[in-house]
């Protein structure tokens, strides 16, 4: 696993796509095709559009180009764009792991995690504060994400959530304040972003240029 780290009970969207991806890993490990037989790769064309669908709506969601993906992940462009485009015939395992890992999907043979109701900005905040003895609340996030200022005492914190906290909490946080306050998630995600910046945040994931 590379890039972020999975934090225990880091809250994940459950996104039906994923689980559908995970009979890839099924298909390659199961014993319904001979190996080598065409028919292996026939049923994993679907499944890659529905990756390549749900892939282009978070990128666009965290404003990211198709070229920053692909630096991220660690795939071409032609890829990330065929993906997308729902022209790509196939995807080893290893490629999909590292570009689930850079959007914050969870994929895998057991599907995905299931986020807790509520409970994104709550584990956001938990995150955040674990290096420091001032803990920053649940609402003070929020208030911060919203509406794009910290609190001085706070931005410690914050910056440590914005370098650390797994791509899958960050875009699971973005989904829950556009529940709780109908907030677009780009908006969300341009947000951090731009307090990434203030807060000389390195993470490859704020350097890339945003779209």
């Amino acid at each position: 696993m590379g890039g972020d780290r999975q934090g225990g009970g880091a809250a994940v969207e459950a996104e039906a796509v994923l689980v559908d991806v995970s009979k890839i890993f099924d298909m390659m490990m199961s014993n319904i095709f001979d190996i080598g037989s065409p028919a292996l790769y026939a049923p994993r064309m679907p499944l890659l559009k529905e990756l390549g669908t749900a892939a282009k709506r978070r990128r666009q969601e965290i404003g990211l180009s198709q070229q920053a993906v692909a630096e991220l992940a660690g795939l071409s462009r032609a890829t990330v764009n065929e993906l997308e485009s729902g022209k790509l015939k196939e995807l080893g395992s290893a490629r999909i792991e590292s570009l689930a890992n850079s959007l914050g999907f969870a994929v895998g043979v057991l599907g995905s995690r299931p986020a807790r109701d509520g409970a994104a900005l709550a584990e956001a905040a938990r995150l955040a504060s674990v290096p420091y003895r001032k803990y920053m609340a649940e609402d003070v996030l929020e208030s911060a994400l919203r509406d794009g200022a910290v609190p001085p005492g706070f931005i410690p914190q914050m910056r440590t959530l914005l370098q650390e906290a797994p791509v899958a909490m960050l875009a699971a946080v973005a989904d829950e304040l556009e529940q709780r306050s109908a907030i677009p998630q780009r908006e969300t995600w341009q947000r951090m972003r731009s307090l990434a910046s203030v807060l000389k945040c390195d993470r490859p994931l704020w350097l890339s240029k945003p779209i």
